[in-house]
């Protein structure tokens, strides 16, 4: 019998812009969205012994995807994103200004049926350009960070 649980690795886990994956990426972090304001709102008027009402707010800050990847020979983490020319050179502040574009999260189960999320108005917001080399490190590993502004189921 095929394991209830998740199973992240092997392909059934996939992140992708302009449907191509992220080429060389080995983890991503999600803050998730969160309210502007998360604190619920009592409704208590003076005539009643405790609140009538809770409101709570539905407004979003959107959220964040760290995304780790690992430096190829020939090209900065950035330039493997499908949303940077790679024919191009690009600098950090060309980078951060780009225009908006949308991140899928594919879970693709065993048995070929898919669920996912997407996260639509992204903007990448930081990259780590420096690194430590060190000579028991085999890879470099860096981070780039996406910052979108709602999601949608897929």
């Amino acid at each position: 019998m095929a394991t209830q649980a998740r199973i992240v690795g092997s392909g059934y886990t996939m992140f992708t812009i302009n449907n191509q994956p992220i080429a060389f990426c080995e983890m991503v972090a999600d803050t998730g969205e969160e309210l502007v304001n998360p604190t619920p709102e009592r409704i208590h008027p003076i005539y009643s012994p405790y609140p009538v009402e809770i409101c709570s707010c539905e407004a979003t800050n959107g959220g964040q995807l760290t995304l780790t990847i690992r430096e190829t020979w020939d090209h900065e983490v950035w330039d493997n994103l499908p949303v940077v020319d790679p024919k191009g050179v690009i600098t950090i502040r060309e980078l951060v200004n780009k225009d908006e574009f949308a991140v899928v999260k594919i879970i693709q189960k065993p048995n070929g049926e898919i669920r996912g999320k997407k996260y639509l108005g992204c903007r990448i917001t930081a990259v780590q350009t420096g690194e430590t080399v060190n000579v028991g490190t085999i890879t470099i590993p860096k981070t780039v960070t996406i910052t979108y502004r709602y999601t949608e189921p897929l």
